[in-house]
């Protein structure tokens, strides 16, 4: 077939597509068992919603057992102790302090995640007293650091650490709500950096009510894991001479200071489970 007649033939059924169009008359070929379109039941569904997580956007809470990192009370403070609140199982409540209060000391920072006290050697032998008169382990008391942060100690004042102390008492109040603790001990630096070295002292294993803001509870003063440790030294210092008196001195004083510890915190045990 010739160009000229491929021309003519396309020309004539193209002149006709236009009716073909606006009339809507195409026709359709297909197989004997195809459906038409509009036989098809079309159900239309709209698409999901997307539900965007709001939550993901939100700034995680402060864990209850952290919450001295939030804490701005004390403006003067270096950074917020770790391990603030150890949770444990009896109603007993440990305020300690492992910063530093002296000024001619470095301040000290615990590295352990579960750290209560400065060093392993404390933990055991406040562990083996805890044990002789609760018949627990130490860790099933709970801890808190009092005060919650570290400070620059070598220019603070007696009036400093008090202020410092005094505000953390609403963490104490709350830690006492929230546990429903039935007694306070405070070690060393905890009770000095509250009542001072002289007050600290005169409190020393005497049981007393430690006072909140609208209550009280029964509360002891001991000497800190630390300084019993230092009395430990002190006497091996001297083993090599069991028959000196420095060895003699130093084992009646160890031996002394910690039956005198045992004894007070039998007392307080009896107090607060009687």
């Amino acid at each position: 077939m010739s160009q000229r007649l491929i021309l003519e033939k396309y020309s004539s059924i193209l002149s006709e597509l236009k009716s073909v169009i606006q009339n809507d008359d195409i026709p359709i070929y297909k197989f004997s068992d195809q459906i038409l379109p509009d036989d098809f039941n079309v159900v239309w569904k709209s698409a999901p919603k997307k539900i965007l997580n709001l939550a993901l956007n939100k700034k995680p809470s402060v864990s209850e057992l952290s919450r001295n990192l939030t804490c701005k009370k004390c403006l003067d403070r270096i950074s917020a102790i770790r391990g603030f609140i150890h949770q444990g199982t009896i109603p007993i409540l440990v305020l300690h302090y492992t910063g530093e209060i002296s000024p001619t000391k470095k301040v000290f920072s615990k590295t352990g995640k579960n750290q209560i006290f400065r060093d392993d050697s404390q933990e055991e032998l406040f562990g083996r007293m805890v044990n002789k008169v609760f018949s627990v382990n130490m860790r099933d008391l709970y801890y808190q650091e009092f005060p919650g942060c570290n400070f620059k100690n070598n220019n603070s004042t007696t009036a400093d650490w008090f202020s410092r102390s005094n505000n953390c008492l609403e963490h104490v109040a709350l830690t006492v709500k929230t546990y429903n603790i039935k007694g306070i001990i405070i070690t060393g630096r905890a009770a000095v950096s509250y009542y001072g070295l002289e007050k600290a002292e005169n409190l020393l294993e005497k049981i007393y009510s430690f006072e909140m803001d609208d209550f009280s509870l029964p509360s002891i003063v001991i000497r800190s894991p630390e300084k019993v440790l230092s009395m430990e030294d002190k006497k091996k210092k001297y083993e090599k001479q069991k028959d000196s008196v420095e060895f003699k001195n130093a084992f009646e004083e160890e031996k002394n200071i910690k039956l005198q510890i045992v004894n007070t915190l039998s007392d307080f045990k009896d107090r607060i489970f009687s």
